[in-house]
Parts: C-alpha cells; sequence; structure tokens
C-alpha cells in the first residue's frame, strides 16, 4: 500500500527542509513526497532538492502563487498512491506515522480515514507502554460528533490519512483562504462510513509566526470565515443528534474571530466584513442550540465592549467578575439574559 504526503510550500525555504526529513526518516519504505512549490521566491525548491539528495520518492512540483487549496489540489491530482496524507511545511511526522497509518487501514479495510494524534513540538510525547498504538473506531455521526466536541479529534486535514477513493470528487475550494481545510474535511467525513482514531501523538506541529492563526486578520479572511462556516452549516446540520454541538462548536469558532478582529482594529478597520460576523453570531444565539453559558457570556460581552469576558480557544477566562456571581438568577437578570 502506497502513500502519498502531499505538503504544500510557499515562502517555507527555512522549515521545509526539516519536514522533507521526517518523511524521509519513516520506517515505512513505500511512500511518495509531493512538495507543491506555490510559487514561492525564497528558495523554497533549492531547498526541497537539498533535504532530498538523490532520493526518487521526493517530486517537486512548481506552480504560480495560487494559494494552499490550489497546491493541495494539484498535489491530489498529481498524487500515486492509495492513501493520501496532508502534511504542512513546517511541521513534521514521527517516524512511524506512515507505518501506522497502513497498519490501520490494513485492520480495518472499511475504513476512509485514519486519524492521528497531534503534539505542539516541546511538549510531552506520551508513547504507548505495548509496541501497537490504540486506536478507536468511530462510525460516520460518532467522528462527527468527536470532531465537534474537540476533545479527541481534530477539524483540520493535517494529522489525517484517507484512502484515495474516499477523495473522489472532493477538492479545497480554492475560492476560501480560512476554513478550507475544515471544509474539505468535513464534506470527506460525511461520506466516510468509518474513521479510526490513532490515539498517540505522531503528527508535531510546530507554531510559526506566519501562521493564519497568528498573523493579523483582514477583511477577506472575515468574508471566508463566514462562507466556511456557511459552508458547514449546511453539509452538517441534518445529521441527527448534533444539531446542538454543531451550533456550539461554530459559536466558538465565530467568538474567537470576533474577538481577534475587535482588539485588531474593530469596526473601523474591519467595516460590513465585522458586522456580518456578529450578525451571524446573533443568528445562532436566536436557533437556541447554544448553550445558555455561552449565550450569557456573549451579553455580557457585549455589555463590557469586550472588556471582561475574553473567549479563547472555545474557553472563557473571567476578568474582573466575582465567579460565584455567575449563574445567580438576580445576577443574570441585571444583565438582561
Amino acid at each position: 500500500m502506497k502513500v502519498s504526503v502531499i505538503v504544500p510550500a510557499y515562502q517555507a525555504a527555512r522549515v521545509i527542509g526539516r519536514c522533507v526529513r521526517s518523511v524521509r526518516r519513516q520506517s515505512y519504505p513505500n511512500w511518495e513526497l509531493l512538495v507543491v512549490d506555490d510559487g514561492s521566491c525564497d528558495g523554497t525548491a533549492a531547498a526541497v532538492r537539498t533535504a532530498a539528495g538523490r532520493d526518487a520518492r521526493v517530486r517537486l512540483i512548481k506552480t504560480g502563487h495560487r494559494g494552499v487549496s490550489f497546491a493541495r489540489n494539484r498535489g491530489m491530482a498529481a498524487a500515486c498512491g492509495e492513501v493520501v496524507l496532508f502534511l504542512d511545511a513546517d511541521d513534521v511526522l514521527l517516524t512511524c506515522c506512515l507505518g501506522e497509518a497502513v497498519r490501520a487501514f490494513r485492520d480495518n479495510p472499511d475504513a476512509q480515514i485514519v486519524e492521528f494524534g497531534s503534539v505542539e513540538y516541546g511538549a510531552a510525547v506520551r508513547r504507548s507502554a505495548v509496541g501497537r498504538c490504540e486506536r478507536i473506531c468511530f462510525s460516520r455521526d460518532e467522528a462527527l460528533r468527536e470532531m465537534l466536541a474537540g476533545k479527541t479529534m481534530r477539524h483540520v486535514v493535517c494529522g489525517c490519512a484517507y484512502r484515495k477513493d474516499a477523495l473522489a470528487g472532493h477538492w479545497f475550494d480554492e475560492g476560501l483562504h480560512i476554513g478550507e481545510d475544515c471544509c474539505f474535511h468535513v464534506d470527506v467525513c460525511m461520506d466516510a462510513d468509518r474513521t479510526v482514531l490513532v490515539q498517540e501523538p505522531l503528527y508535531v506541529i510546530y507554531p510559526e509566526t506566519g501562521s493564519v492563526t497568528r498573523k493579523a486578520l483582514n477583511g477577506r479572511d472575515l468574508k471566508s470565515v463566514l462562507a466556511a462556516h456557511a459552508f458547514l452549516w449546511k453539509r452538517m446540520s441534518a445529521v441527527s443528534g448534533i444539531r446542538s454541538a454543531l451550533d456550539n462548536f461554530l459559536f466558538d469558532e465565530k467568538m474567537g474571530y470576533f474577538n481577534r478582529a475587535l482588539l485588531e482594529g474593530g469596526y473601523r478597520r474591519y467595516g460590513s466584513a465585522i458586522k456580518e460576523l456578529e450578525y451571524s453570531i446573533v443568528t445562532l444565539l436566536r436557533q437556541g442550540y447554544v448553550t445558555s453559558k455561552k449565550r450569557f457570556a456573549y451579553r455580557l460581552y457585549r455589555q463590557n465592549s469586550g472588556r471582561y469576558v475574553c473567549l479563547i480557544k472555545g474557553y472563557y477566562r473571567w476578568r474582573r467578575i466575582d465567579r460565584k456571581w455567575y449563574g445567580t438568577t438576580g445576577f443574570r437578570d441585571r444583565c438582561g439574559v
């Protein structure tokens, strides 16, 4: 079983060598690495050639600068493997990653997706005491619930391996600049009968200052967030038993971007884009599926112009508010909740 590893790279000369070397060190030998250079002008292609050496399994594909979605689509079109795995240019795989993916697919012939645990570089990596990694199998609906809960499964393509035939008809939306990987992953999951989760952290994330989650937003990014969330809601809202989890997941995502936009310039900088984002938050609240704690936090947030409550990665951090007040009828009534 051949594995195609697809790496989109743009201005990644500083980190791409580390990524390529991590794939070359894999204990499983039957793989190909497709590095799609998305019009870089910093020597990314030269860095790939240097890291690849004479390894014919590493292929460099050069394109014009058309974005990460186009680069991944280009890589999928050129992939020859039975399994496709997406890897970011600034991340790495542990040496047993591809082998575990192939083993999971062979042991579960009805599975279309294998997802690995991930860890940020520098964090402690816990390995199983036994020789094999621990696995959990999920049906489609179970996998969607776990993904929305965000406890064991992620909602992005990096750290996931897909059967090539399961990707037929699925492509990254080249019009999205944020959330394109989440939309693609959900689209594939909706058509997948079974997903296997390998609990061990085999995918290592290097936090880079130039990533989308760390650089300043712009109006186009907020428009992309709205389009991605609209796609996710349309695709998943009909699935039985996940409507509440879906609305709460989208609320957390929207509030995260809304808070960032307020801190980075607010209404003066983003204009109609941030107003549309806020309107989508209010629309979600009116549906009645968002939890009372989050509804209360949003009301308090808006009443105090964001100075007292800050939503970060789905968790609430309270400032200048006595925690024992929360939940009392009088305090909630005074806030108009």
